[in-house]
């Protein structure tokens, strides 16, 4: 529905402007601001979802991108440190490299290490740790 996809897009962006205004600036009543506001957008989004039975077209997606958040988490450091050290420029286009690269790199990393790993696990075990 339109009012899911404006609430998905509102939180989306309400999230990268958290996480940028977090990169250049310390003042602590943007981030409470801003935290507040993307928690009233993932909660109007949660009770969107649960009202329309969207839930399990998303299923799929939740649970990739779950997936994710353990490489996105164990890399994000380092993709930060390179951006601020390695380029020339700040502000937005910094901003956007290091997330955008940050994803890519998470990506990576689960598809090339986490998932064969867990595959291997999964052999030793004999059994999948989640059935």
């Amino acid at each position: 529905s339109r009012l899911l996809a404006s609430v998905m897009v509102a939180g989306a962006i309400l999230m990268s402007l958290h996480a940028y205004y977090f990169y250049l600036s310390r003042n602590p009543a943007i981030h409470v601001l801003a935290s507040l506001s993307i928690f009233v957008v993932v909660l109007a989004l949660f009770v969107l979802l649960s009202r329309t039975g969207q839930v399990r077209r998303f299923e799929k997606l939740d649970k990739y991108l779950g997936n994710l958040t353990y490489a996105l988490y164990l890399i994000h450091p380092a993709v930060i440190l390179l951006i601020t050290e390695g380029v020339p420029f700040r502000g937005a286009p910094a901003f956007a490299m290091a997330m955008t690269l940050s994803i890519l790199s998470a990506v990576l990393l689960y598809h090339t290490v986490e998932f064969p790993l867990m595959a291997v696990r999964d052999r030793i075990r004999g059994r999948p740790l989640y059935v």
